[in-house]
């Protein structure tokens, strides 16, 4: 009897041991699950943050790649404003030493000043005084000749004091266009719309120029019977309709004359840059202005 009650109590004992072992297994696989559990968010985590850190090294790529954009760009503007500073300084330089114009234009202008009986007689020089499109610079000035170098006075009295100084100061000989003396010259206007049915036909040269209103007489007597035309060939072709009994210029230079003479060739350099030389200057500071903004 006693030993059947061992064996039921080493029975008892080894299930409590068992039980014991079960509830620790058991608390194993718990920890195990929550530790699978940590790993796996530790993971999803890991993932998370190097797709974080993936798009970090894709905007810092894009923000190196547009820095360097931006430099490039700012290399370029800097070299664009030092560039347009020069040619302005330039094309400044040849405006103050009025380069391009008559040695005795140029003496006058810079000594006139210093007359006090001048000073308020003379507007200054025709070429400086107007202003014309880029497209009909050439033609315009062509037309002019060396009209654009003539200065304008208010009156003839002006014009006869500014000759004697000049002549006081032997500075040379100068044309002077009185604003009070200077004829209209025009183009009737039914020959004007009889011209304008001629292909090529651009218009009286007058009407290009841009002035003071007060200049508005000055420039009919110089340009108010010239046409402009497109080519020489519609040029011709004009003349020949009208008997020659205007002057033509076309758009590149060339000259038919009331005598019936062509004149042409190439571009000259020394007249185009007098009306062109401002134009320049005011687009330039209008380069530079874009650029440092």
């Amino acid at each position: 009897k006693a030993h059947i009650e061992n064996i039921a109590a080493r029975k008892t004992g080894i299930q409590q041991e068992i039980t014991k072992a079960v509830e620790i297994l058991e608390n194993e696989n718990i920890k195990i699950m929550r530790q699978k559990d940590t790993i796996n968010n530790l993971a999803k985590e890991i993932r998370e943050k190097s797709n974080l850190l993936n798009v970090a090294i894709e905007q810092k790529k894009e923000l190196e790649n547009e820095l360097t954009l931006k430099n490039e760009k700012r290399e370029y503007l800097v070299s664009e404003i030092k560039s347009a500073n020069s040619k302005y300084k330039i094309l400044n330089e040849m405006e103050e030493r009025l380069e391009g114009y008559d040695n005795a234009v140029k003496k006058f202008m810079e000594t006139y000043k210093n007359e006090p009986a001048l000073n308020k007689g003379i507007r200054g020089i025709l070429g400086r005084l107007i202003s014309v499109e880029q497209r009909y610079e050439t033609a315009i000035e062509t037309a002019l000749g060396s009209s654009i170098q003539n200065i304008v006075t208010n009156s003839e009295e002006d014009a006869k004091a500014a000759i004697s100084f000049l002549k006081r100061n032997n500075l040379g000989r100068a044309t002077f266009l009185p604003i009070t003396s200077i004829k209209k010259r025009f183009i009737k206007d039914d020959v004007v719309l009889e011209a304008k049915k001629t292909k090529g036909f651009l218009g009286i040269a007058s009407d290009f120029i841009r002035c003071d209103p007060d200049y508005n007489g000055i420039i009919a007597g110089l340009l108010g019977n010239v046409i402009l035309v497109e080519t020489l060939d519609s040029g011709i072709s004009l003349a020949k309709k009208f008997g020659y009994t205007f002057k033509i210029v076309s758009l590149e230079g060339d000259i038919i004359s009331t005598l019936g003479s062509i004149s042409g060739g190439s571009k000259s350099k020394h007249y185009n840059m007098l009306l062109s030389r401002a134009r320049e200057m005011q687009e330039l500071q209008k380069d530079i202005s874009k650029y440092e903004n």
